[in-house]
């Protein structure tokens, strides 16, 4: 999805592409904006790991895209708009020391379907992904839907059919929520192949390669 130097203001957070896999995982707050040529002066945000998985992964310099974050003095200047994803959604906590980044309701995020505690930066090479929606935020829990690829449209996505047992929808504990990779940026269409439904079109930029380049 396309960007301009209009998109960015001061003090707005963003997903920016990780060198590790190429998915939205880093977040920065953008504290400066220069035009004519283009310069965004960002300040990374670190999450504040609350178990001892987080800890971990945090060691290891792995990525992790939900919890608590604080803003950095780590400062980057960058002249390309396609090193941003999408702005994100945030909760201030202690007078915006820190900000909350959880999978809103509406949502559409990857999920590693493969995940293990002791992942290291090569897991993140080969791991594999489910596609969901994001329908009810509990205080302890996010409750998804998962999407399936519609047929003959790689980016298209619809829900999974539910057959009438509910068993189709999944819960995710807050002890879980290092499940969550990344948000898919996505739009809603009501049309897709002629069929009248609620279809999402998700940005391939932010798509497993798996689901873009899967054998016909």
């Amino acid at each position: 999805m396309s960007r301009t130097c209009n998109n960015f203001q001061d003090g707005d957070i963003w997903a920016l592409y990780s060198d590790l896999d190429t998915f939205p995982k880093y977040y920065a707050s953008i504290c400066k904006v220069e035009h004519n040529p283009l310069n965004v002066h960002i300040n990374w945000l670190k999450v504040c790991p609350k178990s001892e998985v987080e800890r971990a992964w945090l060691d290891a310099d792995l990525p992790i895209s939900c919890g608590k974050f604080r803003v950095t003095t780590q400062n980057t200047t960058c002249d390309n708009p396609d090193y941003f994803s999408n702005m994100v959604s945030v909760r201030r906590h202690d007078r915006g020391s820190y900000y909350e980044i959880l999978p809103e309701v509406g949502e559409v995020w990857a999920i590693y379907s493969n995940w293990s505690a002791g992942w290291t930066p090569h897991d993140f090479k080969t791991c594999k992904f489910d596609i969901v929606e994001i329908i009810e935020h509990r205080e302890e829990s996010i409750i998804v839907w998962p999407l399936r690829q519609v047929p003959e449209f790689r980016s298209v996505f619809m829900q999974e059919e539910d057959d009438g047992t509910g068993s189709v929808t999944w819960k995710v504990s807050a002890s879980e929520y290092i499940l969550f990779s990344h948000k898919i940026p996505a739009i809603l269409i009501e049309e897709c192949g002629g069929k009248h439904k609620e279809f999402w079109g998700l940005d391939p930029a932010s798509m497993p390669s798996a689901f873009l380049y899967h054998d016909e």
